[in-house]
């Protein structure tokens, strides 16, 4: 099929057309439909590249399979479908959750609707125990969780150590017990699982005793090596000190937090001038006059050992007019060809790649190795003032 660029993009009838078409010309099975949507869209610009929200007022349940031309299964076929597979699975699988079950389902049998409820205009009486002919289970009531829950973990002959897994195990056993207890009980009593197993919870730091503890084990720790994850390292204190919660950002929201680096006492960021002196020292130290094969990872290196550096510097200094990384090292940004310059600079060192052998598929690669100002996505460089560009138009093949 041709790929040369359309005008115009193809409405909801005529992508259905011409997908059916690419089908019947390119006979394979489809796995994925959104997926291969996407990969025929980067492919041929007359696809959209936003077919839910430019369709949405074409039909009235969106799904990719249709635009492929196959129908989604209806009701009474989903249901029969996966009451089918249901019954053949083994006692072991069926300990899987029915909503894994049904994506499983649905990944080799793309007729099933992503979104049954959606798609089938259920309520919110639906439930995924229905399309598998499953009797709908009346969940227990929070107190008549809280004591099923409490009487388990009484007469459980091991010790818990996890009390969220520990649930979950529970439901394999007893379906009355919601999948999500903290959004079925919100309201109802709910506070978190210690109190939903009657265990006592625990004396968590206040704010100001959690940053004194933090701040004492990484100024040890710090004099013995350096620290390349906050998170990492905060996780690892929480193992020696209970009292440390574990969502933090959470527990202290209104008591004080502003972040990790507050937490453990870490000066803020360098200032724009402040990180480009740094880096610069660094490079100038570490390479001289040589240029390192990638600067970004080389920067991602000293970040390590300098926690000052933010981590998106892009972001973070482009108030400050930062636009390449090589700024930040006192190197100069190159200035990329033109579009005509490159096809004068590519035309004239064809014939030399001819004769040295150079496969024609590795023509501009070889190039960029020797000249730096050209760009290594042309097709992109040069899309928005000139249109479509290939590497034939750049030698003229």
């Amino acid at each position: 099929m041709k790929t040369r660029r359309a005008h115009h993009k193809l409405n909801y009838f005529q992508t259905i057309d011409f997908l059916k078409d690419f089908l019947y010309w390119n006979p394979q099975s489809i796995q994925n439909y959104k997926s291969k949507y996407f990969e025929l869209a980067r492919k041929y610009s007359f696809l959209s590249l936003t077919p839910e929200l430019e369709f949405k007022d074409s039909v009235e349940f969106f799904a990719y399979s249709t635009l492929f031309g196959s129908e989604i299964f209806t009701l009474k076929e989903s249901k029969d479908y996966c009451t089918r597979e249901y019954q053949k699975l083994d006692e072991k699988t069926l300990k899987i959750t029915l909503s894994r079950l049904y994506s499983s389902f649905r990944r080799v049998e793309p007729r099933l609707p992503s979104s049954p409820r959606t798609y089938y205009s259920f309520g919110d009486d639906f439930t995924i125990q229905y399309l598998f002919s499953l009797v709908k289970v009346d969940l227990f009531t929070y107190e008549q969780a809280k004591q099923f829950c409490t009487n388990q973990l009484f007469i459980s002959t091991f010790s818990v150590k996890n009390l969220k897994k520990f649930y979950y195990e529970l439901r394999l056993l007893e379906p009355r017990l919601p999948s999500a207890p903290h959004i079925t009980y919100k309201g109802q009593g709910w506070v978190s699982f210690c109190n939903f197993f009657n265990l006592e919870e625990r004396n968590l730091f206040t704010y100001s005793e959690a940053r004194n503890y933090c701040i004492s084990e990484y100024q040890k720790t710090i004099k013995l090596h350096s620290i390349k994850n906050l998170y990492a390292f905060y996780s690892d204190l929480r193992i020696k000190q209970p009292k440390l919660p574990s969502r933090p950002h959470i527990t202290y929201e209104n008591h004080g937090w502003i972040s990790f680096k507050s937490l453990f006492n870490i000066e803020t960021f360098f200032s724009y001038k402040e990180c480009c002196s740094y880096c610069t020292k660094a490079y100038d130290e570490l390479f001289g006059f040589d240029n390192p094969s990638n600067l970004n990872n080389f920067y991602y290196k000293l970040r390590q050992n300098e926690p000052r550096l933010p981590s998106g510097p892009y972001k973070f200094y482009k108030v400050q007019g930062l636009t390449s990384i090589k700024e930040l090292f006192g190197l100069r940004k190159t200035v990329l060809f033109t579009l005509h310059e490159a096809i004068d600079y590519c035309h004239s060192q064809k014939r030399n790649l001819i004769k040295s052998g150079v496969s024609r598929g590795t023509f501009y690669e070889r190039l960029r190795s020797i000249e730096k100002r050209l760009p290594s996505t042309p097709q992109a460089h040069y899309r928005q003032k000139h249109g479509r560009i290939t590497l034939k138009t750049l030698f003229g093949l």
